[in-house]
């Protein structure tokens, strides 16, 4: 059973902490606020169907809740080869899709539409994060008719409305697109200046991960170990009934790992790949952290006192910037390259 306004819990350093749909909760006391999209909805004679493709549970509940409480008839996909199997035998008015999935990711999945004869003309919106010029242009050229990072309300439902109703912003441009390259990259780019990072401790120092890459955070897993696998892989676990490889990040970063007392019970840090699902192990998680992109340096060398011994910034390959927070030095890694260092 789910409480409204409440998105679902989580183990975070041994709490049980639950994560609060604000939206929802102020909708309940203060109905009248958000209800003048919901009168446009009324006016229509068919509640307007949308297929949503996401494989992150915390955000796939979070944008189905967005959607629903706006009026929407709303299916769900995690990946691009079930939505398309979901499209075989049912109509949509508009398609939202992440693009970072296994399987089948956003690019492949709407090439397929678009070069399907009865799929080609759905209107679909890309909403993801990856927030480059260049993941724009890429994301739009392959057959997206709008493009949004991960996650405003607003500004996703606004772009919904306007999709579904034949007025998309960016529609036009990604027809000129397929026609020439150059069109789209005269436009500015519309992501957001700061990033969230999800923090956590390893051998003393404090590392970060772009928050829109974490797909779950746990703790008190069992292993299955790998024989013969590299020192830096840990083994399996089983969430749920999917399957992860679990990288011990202290001996990728080649930290001091000689610390082995209760392994098992260390808080894992999961993300989300291209294709890929993993995690790493970590000593235990910290804040989320928000840091505007002009605060973050480029890698350095260790010799920074607040480093310490033993990590080398400058030449690791996983180490993409580092960020002075107020009582600490934040080292930023690149969740993308952790599986191809192993």
């Amino acid at each position: 059973y789910m409480e409204e306004g409440l998105l679902g819990t989580a183990i975070v350093q041994k709490r049980l902490t639950l994560f609060l749909d604000i939206y929802r909760l102020i909708e309940l006391v203060e109905p009248d606020w958000f209800d003048e999209r919901k009168k446009q909805q009324k006016k229509s004679k068919d509640k307007k169907k949308i297929l949503l493709v996401e494989d992150t549970i915390f955000l796939q509940q979070l944008e189905k809740r967005y959607l629903e409480t706006d009026g929407y008839d709303v299916t769900v996909a995690e990946d691009g080869k079930e939505g398309l199997e979901i499209l075989k035998n049912e109509s949509f008015d508009l398609i939202v899709s992440d693009i970072e999935m296994p399987r089948m990711n956003g690019w492949e999945f709407i090439k397929a539409i678009r070069n399907d004869k009865k799929l080609k003309d759905i209107p679909a919106m890309a909403v993801t994060a990856l927030d480059t010029e260049s993941d724009r242009i890429r994301t739009l050229k392959a057959g997206f008719d709008a493009y949004q990072v991960k996650i405003d309300r607003e500004r996703l439902l606004l772009q919904i409305s306007e999709l579904i109703n034949g007025d998309a912003i960016e529609k036009n441009t990604r027809l000129q697109a397929q026609e020439n390259e150059i069109i789209i990259s005269e436009k500015p780019n519309i992501s957001d200046n700061r990033r969230d990072f999800c923090t956590f401790w390893l051998s003393g120092r404090l590392f970060g991960v772009d928050i829109l890459g974490v797909k779950e955070i746990t703790s008190q897993v069992e292993f299955t170990p790998v024989f013969h696998a590299a020192n830096s892989i840990k083994g399996y676990v089983n969430i749920r009934g999917q399957i992860h490889l679990v990288v011990n990040l202290k001996r990728l970063l080649g930290l001091d790992s000689s610390d082995q007392s209760d392994l098992s019970g260390r808080v894992i840090l999961f993300k989300m790949d291209v294709g890929e699902s993993f995690g790493v192990l970590v000593d235990r998680i910290s804040d989320v952290v928000r840091v505007s992109k002009d605060q973050i340096e480029e890698s350095r060398s260790s010799s920074d006192q607040n480093m310490g011994e033993g990590l080398d910034t400058k030449d690791n390959e996983l180490v993409t910037g580092v960020c002075k927070l107020e009582d600490n030095l934040l080292v930023i890694l690149n969740a993308h390259r952790f599986l191809k260092s192993v």
